[in-house]
């Protein structure tokens, strides 16, 4: 067994020259780590709070899972301000979001598995726990963890029966890597449960899904408020998280949907910040009237919302000098306004009655030029180009379609427009969510739509029955409701794995 290990780290090794160049080759719009790639080696820059009594290490991988984990990060460290919190990504917009969270926590990039990255790092941060957030399981990591007695604790965890089969073909591989290492692991249910225990994981709990304990932030509420106001009469719909030809879909769903609803306005909101340009050039290509979300930032109220990227960039601007990636303001210049006002596109199309909205409900000012669907007098497409919104985006919106349903990738969170009383609907790959959308459809908070044909037919359906999605939202609400209580559950098991090893200092 112990062979398998070495050889496992071994194959790390021989592909790690491939690896570094991936990381270190520009890509075009893509962020890059800068000089915090360092810390994917397992040396960050990071010391210890001296008035501490130990460091807790939260790993929360990408953009999502940090959302979801930071209502209870922060709780945790209200019950244990004695202990340091460091939360580590593996992306750079999750990055942004967990340095949301508060004053309190320190980021640093997730170390690669491999052997020395891992003991370095452990070294330096000394953690007395361990907790991951529903399924990143590396081999060397729990194998060091396990050799200094650091506690790993697996919450939020989830198993879905393809994952559950992959890992009991390694038979007795699986234990000897993965189970063994794991103190506690707490399911989201009790089908998640029992796969865990069929691969022979044990110190199983249910404490559901941490996802439902979600709030909406009343900033954005208040702020999704105005945006709906800006964007004028007409139905709006959201397509939240797409990815790469899933934004082509939308567009000519859009153009069918336009067809019934001459007024309507599509969100258009890519899953990664890389993609903005891009997008933003295709929106344009088929409508030639699209916008981005930042150029309607000067006609909202406050602050123009948290921008996730640039608040990256300035950090490592601030650290070294290094510039880890552009906003999308950078990739997709905006012509701005001599007064320092809303950006001159953007007044140029406002209607000229005064109305202060970007809609307008005249097919008879529709017309086409060569550079696509150019609707006068209003923005058919608003892309959105900023992280760290989408609560805002979901109270602008009268329904959400969730992407990464529609790709292959598994789907993305139908409990966060849910969570406003916006109905859903999703493609037919919604395996990452598949006990909630198919709670939500049962209680008919939910529509699926196997393709692109029935998620026109859904859309105009919906977008003209207000009364019909007022109940799919209230329907949507109950589900996450009946879901509340995850977050406390979660800590109350944290708490007595903690107590019963305190004096350790891992």
């Amino acid at each position: 067994m112990i062979l398998l290990r070495w050889l496992y780290s071994l194959l790390g090794y021989l592909l790690l020259p491939l690896v570094v160049l991936f990381l270190l080759v520009p890509r075009k719009g893509r962020q890059g780590y800068g000089w915090r790639i360092r810390e994917l080696f397992g040396f960050p820059r990071f010391t210890p709070d001296p008035s501490c009594r130990g460091v807790v290490w939260f790993h929360t991988v990408s953009v999502g899972e940090t959302a979801a984990a930071t209502p209870l990060i922060r709780e945790f460290h209200r019950r244990h301000p004695e202990l340091q919190v460091v939360i580590t990504t593996t992306t750079a917009t999750g990055a942004a979001r967990a340095r949301q969270a508060g004053d309190f926590v320190s980021h640093l990039f997730a170390p690669l598995d491999y052997p020395h990255a891992i003991a370095v790092f452990l070294s330096r941060i000394r953690p007395c726990a361990l907790v991951i957030m529903e399924t990143e399981l590396w081999p060397n990591w729990l194998a060091a963890c396990s050799r200094r007695q650091v506690p790993v604790i697996l919450m939020n965890a989830r198993m879905s029966e393809r994952s559950c089969r992959r890992y009991g073909k390694l038979g007795p591989v699986f234990p000897y890597l993965i189970a063994d290492h794991l103190s506690l692991v707490l399911c989201q249910n009790q089908e998640d449960a029992g796969r865990f225990r069929s691969l022979g994981v044990r110190g199983i709990q249910v404490t559901g899904s941490v996802k439902c304990d979600i709030v909406p932030p009343e900033e954005q509420r208040l702020r999704g408020g105005a945006l709906r106001r800006i964007l004028g009469p007409g139905p709006v719909w959201i397509a939240a998280s797409t990815h790469e030809g899933e934004d082509e879909l939308m567009l000519s769903v859009q153009e069918k949907v336009l067809a019934s609803h001459p007024g309507a306005v599509l969100l258009l909101a890519p899953r990664h910040p890389e993609r903005f340009a891009a997008v933003t050039a295709l929106a344009r290509r088929r409508f030639a009237g699209s916008v981005l979300l930042s150029e309607l930032d000067p006609l909202l109220p406050g602050a123009a919302g948290d921008q996730a990227v640039d608040q990256i960039a300035d950090h490592d601007r601030e650290q070294s000098g290094d510039l880890v990636g552009g906003s999308a303001q950078e990739q997709v210049p905006v012509p701005e306004d001599r007064s320092g006002n809303a950006p001159a596109k953007v007044l140029e199309e406002l209607p000229a009655n005064g109305s202060g909205n970007l809609t307008g409900n005249d097919p008879v000012n529709d017309q086409e030029n060569g550079q696509g669907t150019q609707i006068k007098g209003r923005s058919p497409v608003v892309v959105c180009d900023a992280m760290g919104r989408m609560f805002e985006l979901f109270a602008a919106a009268d329904l959400a379609v969730m992407g990464g349903s529609f790709a292959d990738i598994g789907g993305h969170n139908p409990l966060e427009p849910a969570a406003l009383g916006r109905p859903v609907i999703m493609g037919p790959h919604y395996r990452n969510f598949r006990e909630f959308t198919q709670k939500m459809s049962k209680e008919g908070g939910l529509l699926l739509a196997g393709d692109q044909e029935e998620l026109a037919g859904a859309l105009v359906r919906l977008l003209g029955d207000q009364e019909e999605r007022r109940r799919m939202g209230a329907a949507a609400l109950g589900v996450v409701t009946a879901g509340q209580g995850a977050t406390e559950r979660t800590l109350e098991q944290i708490d007595l794995l903690l107590r019963s090893r305190s004096g350790g200092s891992g």
